[in-house]
């Protein structure tokens, strides 16, 4: 029962962002790029953008953006007790 749950929280929560999700999936460069060349992509990858763009509109900064900021800083600068 709670999977169903789940599919119909993600489906509502996906109908009332829908609009958004095109704003932000459509006119970026994954979608060019996954028009022009539809076999190169691994789905994998696809979910792992399209969730960093999603996570963007929740949160309003993408947890990519932070982890590789993170990265150039270095893991130990940010460690650092």
């Amino acid at each position: 029962m709670a999977d169903a749950d789940n599919v119909e929280k993600g489906q509502t929560w996906f109908a009332k962002h829908r609009k958004q999700l095109q704003e932000r999936i459509c006119d970026s460069h994954l979608a060019a790029l996954t028009r022009s060349q539809p076999n190169r992509w691994d789905n994998v990858l696809l979910v792992a953008a399209i969730a960093d763009l999603i996570s963007g509109i929740c949160t309003g900064v993408s947890p990519f953006t932070v982890a590789a900021l993170i990265i150039k800083q270095g893991i130990s600068s940010l460690c650092v007790s």
